[in-house]
């Protein structure tokens, strides 16, 4: 899956940043074959809040993002 097939599939006018960062960070995390769980493992997350972030629905902070 390409960045240009995920924001094809939506909307992106509709969309705020916090949720194309979302979108970006899974894109990422799954061209490199990452599980959500490693990636929450990583950050010292619990996998659904993990999942949470990844789909939008929490703000990424700063510190986060770049832990990522």
């Amino acid at each position: 899956m390409t960045a240009s097939s995920i924001f094809s599939d939506k909307n992106t006018n509709d969309m705020n940043t916090n949720q194309l960062t979302a979108i970006r960070i899974k894109e990422e995390r799954l061209r490199l074959n990452y599980s959500q769980q490693a990636v929450a493992d990583h950050l010292g997350m619990d996998i659904s809040n993990y999942s949470r972030l990844e789909n939008g629905k929490v703000e990424i902070s700063i510190s986060k993002l770049e832990a990522i």
